[in-house]
């Protein structure tokens, strides 16, 4: 394996990972913090959990727009 695809392999473990914990995070579970996150991406996760309670996107909108990430295979579909 390359060191470029090294690096966008653990880019997208990581981007995976971020993922899995904002999405529970989102849903009201408690889940730990995985490790692979640096303390920075913990707190940005924080953050948008955060806003995300204080501001409901319009349903259509967030509809199109995960359409649209998962088309562009920038969302894991499972």
């Amino acid at each position: 394996m390359t060191p470029e695809n090294h690096r966008k392999s653990h880019e997208m473990q990581l981007a995976e990972d971020l993922d899995m914990f904002l999405s529970a995070q989102l849903a009201g579970e408690s889940v730990s913090t995985p490790p692979s996150l640096s303390q920075s991406e913990t707190d940005i996760a924080a953050m948008l959990v955060a806003v995300s309670d204080e501001v409901q996107p319009d349903p259509a909108f967030a509809a199109e727009l995960e359409t649209r990430l998962l088309g562009a295979n920038v969302v894991d579909a499972s």
